[in-house]
């Protein structure tokens, strides 16, 4: 499927986050795979967070199990609680003590390689691709943090070439600190106790040799609990505070219908900029775009 092999180093920086629930500062607690006896440490990767506030509490899961990256947020009472049960080293059975007040999901399902004949950013139906399952992709967990001061997975996902080259890399960070502040990595954005920043590298990805502009996509599915007749919002505000991230003035925001409307829900969030080398700095910024969605 890819034929070439070339070094590609690309980061992207986003904020998944609940407005629906309330409090800037939590108490949070986290578990690797928890009420799993049988899963191997670095092989099989679920984290479980509970971040209590004052009046609800946020349930975080990260999950790798299924080789497509899961981030699942469910805001309840204080008292609400969840169960995992196993079937070896797959989640089965997720439990709720009570019904969540709400919930929002994403997951990442697949890259995408295409060939951008106007070079410009854009992917277009027009332009040749061709689709990689994130179903493909191997993880492994490369190091983590689960403190009552940070919750933090960082996996490594080998994305396999079919001719027998040089694998590539997915490197995703998901990152939760119990406080408002912003991101210490470019393009800094704001974090707070609602909210997880995913931090994504694609590393040393193979090129198809007919392709003469390659580019990559990553293409994720958003899910919520409102009805199934409404869909997400996309949004974009020009931002003011350009001390944190320099030449970089827009935010961007993918809503939930409940947000949209009734400013309780929850988004993704982004600044359009990623970056082509590990020194992320001005001069390895470029664009990132967002193409159009469905429901």
């Amino acid at each position: 499927m890819f034929p070439l092999v070339i070094r590609i180093y690309y980061a992207l920086l986003i904020t998944l986050i609940f407005s629906a629930a309330n409090g800037l500062d939590r108490k949070i607690s986290s578990i690797l795979n928890p009420g799993c006896n049988d899963c191997p440490m670095n092989t099989t990767t679920l984290v479980y967070v509970r971040a209590d506030g004052d009046s609800d509490t946020i349930h975080q899961i990260w999950d790798f199990t299924r080789h497509l990256p899961t981030m699942v947020m469910s805001v309840g009472s204080l008292n609400s609680s969840l169960n995992i049960k196993w079937d070896g080293t797959e989640p089965k059975d997720f439990s709720w003590s009570e019904e969540p007040r709400y919930t929002f999901a994403t997951v990442m399902d697949k890259l995408i390689e295409y060939d951008d004949l106007n070079d410009n950013g854009y992917i277009s139906p027009q332009y040749p691709q061709k689709e990689y399952s994130c179903k493909r992709i191997s993880w492994a967990l490369k190091e983590s943090i689960l403190t009552e001061q940070e919750a933090m997975v960082h996996v490594v996902g080998t994305v396999h070439s079919e001719r027998h080259e040089r694998d590539g890399f997915v490197h995703m960070k998901v990152d939760l600190l119990p406080f408002r502040d912003y991101a210490v990595e470019l393009p800094h954005l704001i974090h707070t106790a609602n909210s997880s920043l995913v931090d994504i590298s694609l590393v040393n990805l193979t090129v198809s040799k007919e392709y003469n502009a390659s580019r990559f996509a990553l293409h994720f599915v958003l899910v919520s609990t409102d009805d199934a007749s409404d869909t997400m919002h996309y949004t974009m505000r020009k931002s003011l505070d350009d001390e944190h991230t320099p030449g970089v003035f827009e935010i961007i925001e993918i809503k939930t219908p409940s947000l949209f409307k009734n400013e309780e829900g929850g988004y993704l969030q982004f600044r359009p900029v990623g970056y082509t080398d590990v020194e992320r700095n001005v001069a390895s910024s470029t664009m990132a775009h967002v193409s159009n969605f469905n429901r």
